[in-house]
Formats: C-alpha cells, structure tokens, sequence
C-alpha cells in the first residue's frame, strides 16, 4: 500500500475479494472472507494505532537520548532519533521531519494529529502534548498536586 504512514482506508486494500473456488484445503488456502476481515482489521487498527512512540530521558544531556522510538514509518529503526529539546523546566519540544519516504521511496508529508505525554514517576504528574503544526509536538508536564512544572521522563505518543 503505497503512502504509508497515512492513515489506511479499506479501499486502500483493493477491492473486496471473492473465492475463484472453493476452498479445499484451509491450512493451504486463504479465503476472501479471511482476507476481507484481514483487511477490514489492519485498516481499523490503522485509524487507532499511534504513529509515533517516543520514549524520553528529561535528565539526559542534552535531553536525548531517547530510550525508545518507535516510528510507524521506520520499521526497520534506520531513522536517528527525534531530538526533543528541552526549553525550560517540565516544558519539552519534538520536531520531526516535514516528509518521510514511504515503502516505495515516495516522500509523504508528516501529520500528526494529536498527542498523549505520560510521565513516569511515583509523583502525581501529568503530560499535555499541544500540535502548533503538524510536525511539531509542544509536551509539558506538572506535579498535579503543586501545580507546578516538573522535569520527568515521559513517553509521548503520537497519532
């Protein structure tokens, strides 16, 4: 499917699929129905699943490096890590490339749509991701209880 990661829409599978025959042999054969589930499902996880993952060392110098990134475009984990860069305290921001190249080498426009921050510690904190654009993610996490920003490890992800 040519233009991943945009989000997939069944029609992006091709056409709804019909058995030329009937199946013989289940444990050799795959019937249209089980492709046309198979298809229905990878699309709907598609739609839901997050682009982006990015696990963040905030105590790191500079921030990086992260201790996980997973990108939905990098299967194969060729791409250096997103630089998050940390603007004051608890105050955070990652910028990704505009495009990235798809399966086929075909530059796609990055698009992110939305954010989640989960900060990791034992206090009662918080994460708010704000997308000015969509290659950049704003993240800023507080102690709830002080409301007061604080510097944490976060995981961000990203749809």
């Amino acid at each position: 499917m040519a233009g991943f990661p945009n989000r997939p829409s069944r029609t992006a599978y091709g056409p709804t699929r019909e058995d030329e025959r009937p199946v013989q042999n289940p444990k050799r054969e795959l019937s249209a129905e089980d492709m046309n589930i198979n298809f229905w499902q990878i699309a709907g996880m598609g739609l839901t699943a997050p682009r982006a993952v990015i696990g963040v060392d905030s105590l790191g110098t500079p921030v990086n490096p992260n201790f996980y990134q997973g990108l939905a475009w990098d299967p194969r984990q060729q791409l250096p890590d997103i630089v998050v860069t940390r603007n004051g305290t608890g105050d955070y921001t990652a910028v990704f490339q505009a495009t990235y190249a798809d399966e086929q080498d075909v530059q796609i426009s990055t698009a992110l749509l939305a954010g989640k921050a989960s900060p990791q510690g034992t206090a009662n904190l918080n994460g708010i991701v704000e997308l000015p654009d969509a290659q950049t993610a704003n993240i800023f996490i507080f102690d709830a209880d002080a409301g007061t920003p604080i510097d944490s490890d976060f995981l961000l992800e990203l749809w």
